[in-house]
């Protein structure tokens, strides 16, 4: 799936990258961390817009598309999926433009600030269509600057609760892309991964103290959706022997 994110993305001039834990698993592991069960993706929001359209459009898997999610807190991210086995799944974040440069304290102190307007949307009981129009007007009229600074700071959107205490990332780390080896194949990266997730995450090269379970590891899984990880494990398996 994040192979056929890759191809959508390359057939309509979509920019994005690796991020979170895939981004540690491929810096640290050359693919899946091996306790990870999920791939992790960011995507400037003028992109990040228009990729459920683009999917629709480009897709050479039927089963396979991106669709607007919403959890039990209220995060409303946008994740790729197959229909038939909805544990198989690549999120997408959406990272904003600030519109300015901070300084690392201005950044955290305007996270904290930014965390305070996230509040007001955990409980919210709307639909996921309202809230993403709710968490976009916010993000656009009480964060962001809309000034038209030079290399301005990212800043992951508000769509989902992060919980570290910055979230804000400088032009320089993310611009310009390069790319990175993951299981075999290289996929877009940010610039400097290092300055990136030492900030999330400190000493990301150690394994954590405590190994947690993933999204879906408890889960059973059915025939078909089991019928679903094999067929596509196979199809893989071709088109890696084909191109050799």
């Amino acid at each position: 799936m994040l192979k056929e994110l890759d191809y959508v993305c390359k057939q309509n001039g979509l920019t994005y990258w690796l991020d979170g834990g895939t981004l540690i698993g491929a810096v640290r592991h050359k693919g899946f961390i091996p306790w990870d069960d999920d791939i992790d993706t960011a995507m400037p929001r003028e992109d990040y817009e228009k990729v459920i359209d683009a999917f629709q459009r480009s897709s050479r898997n039927p089963d396979i598309l991106a669709g607007l999610t919403q959890d039990q807190n209220n995060n409303c991210i946008i994740k790729v999926q197959h229909k038939r086995c909805p544990y198989l799944f690549v999120d997408i974040f959406p990272w904003d433009n600030y519109g300015d440069c901070l300084t690392t304290a201005e950044q955290i102190k305007k996270t904290k600030r930014i965390k305070e307007i996230r509040k007001r949307f955990k409980k919210l009981q709307i639909d996921r269509e309202e809230l993403k129009q709710k968490l976009n007007r916010t993000m656009d009229e009480e964060i962001l600057t809309h000034k038209q600074t030079t290399q301005s700071d990212y800043v992951w959107g508000i769509d989902y609760n992060h919980q570290w205490k910055n979230w804000f990332t400088r032009y320089d780390v993310v611009n310009p892309l390069k790319t990175i080896s993951f299981e075999g194949v290289e996929f877009p990266c940010m610039n400097n991964p290092d300055a990136f997730l030492t900030r999330v995450y400190g000493d990301y090269m150690s394994y954590p103290p405590r190994i947690t379970i993933g999204h879906a590891m408890n889960l059973k899984l059915s025939k078909e959706e089991k019928e679903v990880i094999n067929k596509l494990k196979n199809k893989n398996k071709d088109s890696e022997t084909s191109s050799e």
